[in-house]
């Protein structure tokens, strides 16, 4: 894989959870007890130090994933095993686990409203319960293999949207997701740029967005571009295709 390839190195602007701002509970289990960041391995509690240390770590982890894929077949526990993964140097406790308070995060496109996510549940069963469904129905739908790089696009915005509007972690769900995606992509024999995703991440999350009010037509349009034939050699496909089905 070529390395301007690997990237993926999308930054968050980290959710929140403040009452009165979103109307949900101030108590957040997942920040540090006396700073209002994440629950950290290094203490950091500066937040722009801590940004700076996540896109670092999250973003060689997401690189090895992309080379190494886990093994194992696509569902709920593939993506936490991902989430695992990825933020495993940063934040050690919590890194794949569903998460069990409501999250939020302002949206321009929604004039700094949030987008309303998937109300965890008692520890996140509610969560886990609607995960369940969406990878019951890619299951059912053969994991998106055999279609053309249209309805492929197509079906794999649809699963991407319903996923992306539960948000199953307190942080770090589209970077997660889009790893995921992009397993999905190889195994159906397609390739996703992740050079473009990187590069137009900001597009990408108001496409999202949009879907969440209905309006997939973005998101096809983006992934369309995203996404084309898989160009690298049959024997480095066929190895990675191994790893995902083993």
């Amino acid at each position: 894989m070529r390395p301007q390839e690997k990237c993926l190195t999308m930054t968050c602007e980290q959710s929140t959870c403040i009452k009165g701002v979103f109307g949900v509970s101030s108590f957040d289990p997942y920040l540090l007890p006396d700073a209002n960041v994440l629950d950290n391995c290094f203490r950091e509690k500066n937040p722009d130090s801590l940004q700076e240390h996540e896109t670092f770590f999250s973003g060689l982890r997401i690189r090895e994933l992309i080379d190494d894929p886990l093994a194992g077949k696509f569902d709920y526990d593939y993506l936490q095993r991902i989430h695992c993964y990825i933020f495993q140097d940063l934040y050690p406790s919590w890194a794949g686990t569903t998460r069990t308070i409501p999250t939020a995060k302002k949206e321009h496109l929604l004039k700094g409203k949030s987008v309303k996510y998937a109300n965890p549940g008692k520890e996140g069963s509610e969560i886990e319960s609607a995960a369940g469904v969406v990878f019951n129905q890619l299951e059912q739908d053969s994991y998106l293999l055999n279609l053309d790089r249209k309805a492929f696009c197509e079906a794999l915005a649809m699963f991407l949207s319903k996923l992306w509007l539960i948000h199953p972690f307190r942080e770090g769900n589209t970077r997660t997701i889009m790893v995921m995606c992009y397993h999905i992509t190889l195994q159906a024999k397609y390739r996703m740029s992740l050079k473009y995703v990187d590069k137009m991440h900001d597009n990408l999350r108001d496409s999202l967005v949009n879907s969440t009010l209905g309006d997939s037509k973005k998101l096809r349009s983006f992934l369309f571009v995203a996404i084309d034939k898989d160009d690298r050699s049959k024997n480095l496909r066929q190895k990675m295709l191994a790893r995902l089905q083993s």
